[in-house]
C-alpha cells in the first residue's frame, strides 16, 4: 500500500508538535506503565508507555485520525530509534518535504534522530499501530567505536530499514505484556530491550567500516549513501539522486567514484551483497526474505548475483563457517 498524493496532502497540513507531555520520557515515574491520547479532535488515539530506565523507554501507538495526520518530533537529547510496525501505513522523514520512509506491517526500522526533528505522516480514517523502543544514543554507540557516524552526538540523522515482513509480535510481546510491578521487572525489560536492539544491530556491527555511512568524506556524498541505504529495497533513482545533490548525472558518478573508489551503482551493489552476507548467518531468516530485504528483484537473481561475486550459492555460504571466514572482509571477490 502507497500513501497515495501524500505530497500535496502533507502540503496543506500544519505539523502537530508532539511535546514532552506526549513522550513521557522524562519526569516521570520509572518502571510504571501511563496511557495519554492527544486532543480528542485529532482522532482516536492511545499511547501506552513506560520508562524502563533513564535510558529506554518503551511505547506502543494505536490511532485512528479523522483528517490526514501530520505529526512533529523533536526528542530532548539524541534517541534511537528501533521501530516495529504493526498496523497500517505511515511515513517519516526528517523534513516536512523529505517523509518517503514507509512503516508497513512487519516492517523494522532503525532511525538515529541526530537532534534533529522527526516528522510521521499517517492518512486519515486508517487504524495504525506501532511500537517503539526508545534509546539514548549513547548508550548504543559504544558498540560501534570505529564508526562514529552510525551512532553519534554529532547531528548527523539517519534512518534504515532492518526488517521486511518480520513477526514482530514475537520481538515485543513480553514487553508490552509485562506488568512493572516490581523493580526486578524493569530490570526484565531493560535486558530484553537490550537484548532486541542487539539483535538488529549485529548484521551492522558485522560490516567493515567501509560498508557503512562513515565516512565524513563531503555532505554530498554523506547524503547518496544515506539515500541508498535506507531501504535497500526501494533506492531512489539515479536521476533522482543527482536532483537531491545539485549535480548531473556524470558528476555525481565521478565525485562518488574519486570519493570511495566506485560508481554509485557498483558501491550499492557490494553493500547489498556485504548486507546479505552478515545476514545469512542467522538461520532463523529465510533466503527469501534476505534477498527482498536487501533489494533483489528476486531469490533467484540474488542467488545468482551472490555466486557470481563469492562463487558459491547463499545456502552454502550460510552453511559453510569456513566460507563465511574467507569473506569476512568487504569487497573480497
Amino acid at each position: 500500500m502507497e500513501l497515495c498524493g501524500k505530497k500535496s496532502v502533507i502540503d496543506g497540513c500544519v505539523p502537530f508538535i508532539v511535546s514532552d507531555n506526549y513522550l513521557q520520557e522524562t519526569g516521570r515515574a520509572q518502571g510504571k506503565w501511563s496511557q495519554t491520547s492527544l486532543p480528542p479532535e485529532i482522532g482516536d488515539t492511545e499511547f501506552t508507555t513506560c520508562r524502563i530506565c533513564d535510558d529506554i523507554t518503551l511505547t506502543g501507538s494505536s490511532c485512528t485520525f479523522n483528517d490526514h495526520y501530520l505529526s512533529c518530533i523533536r526528542y530532548q537529547k539524541n534517541t534511537t530509534l528501533l521501530i516495529f510496525g504493526f498496523e497500517g501505513v505511515s511515513s517519516i522523514g526528517f523534513s516536512k518535504n523529505d517523509i518517503n520512509y514507509l512503516i508497513r506491517p512487519g516492517d523494522v526500522w532503525l532511525v538515529n534522530t541526530g537532534g534533529s526533528k522527526l516528522f510521521r505522516y499517517t492518512p486519515s480514517k486508517q487504524k495504525n499501530e506501532m511500537v517503539v523502543i526508545k534509546y539514548a544514543t549513547k548508550r548504543v554507540g559504544f558498540a560501534f567505536p570505529n564508526k562514529s557516524r552510525i551512532f553519534s552526538d554529532n547531528g548527523t540523522p539517519w534512518l534504515m530499514r532492518l526488517g521486511y515482513q518480520e513477526a514482530n509480535e514475537s520481538w515485543i510481546s513480553d514487553l508490552m505484556g509485562n506488568p512493572f510491578n516490581t523493580a526486578l521487572d524493569c530490570l526484565s525489560a531493560e535486558a530484553k530491550t537490550l537484548d532486541v536492539l542487539a539483535r538488529w544491530l549485529r548484521p551492522l556491527a558485522e560490516l567493515a567500516p567501509d560498508d557503512t555511512p562513515v565516512a565524513k568524506k563531503s555532505s554530498e556524498m554523506d547524503k547518496i549513501i544515506n539515500l541508498m541505504t535506507a531501504d535497500l529495497a526501494n533506492v531512489p533513482s539515479l536521476e533522482e539522486m543527482s536532483r537531491i545533490v545539485g549535480m548531473s548525472h556524470s558528476r555525481l558518478n565521478r565525485t562518488f567514484k574519486k570519493t570511495f573508489g566506485k560508481t554509485v551503482f557498483g558501491w550499492l551493489r557490494d553493500y547489498r551483497l556485504a548486507r546479505a552476507r552478515s545476514l545469512l548467518k542467522d538461520k532463523q531468516r529465510s533466503i527469501t526474505d534476505i534477498a527482498f530485504l536487501c533489494g533483489f528483484s528476486s531469490a533467484s537473481h540474488f542467488a545468482q548475483t551472490f555466486k557470481q561475486r563469492y562463487n558459491c550459492t547463499p545456502i552454502e555460504f550460510r552453511n559453510n563457517e569456513k566460507l563465511q571466514e574467507v569473506y569476512c572482509e568487504y569487497g573480497i571477490s
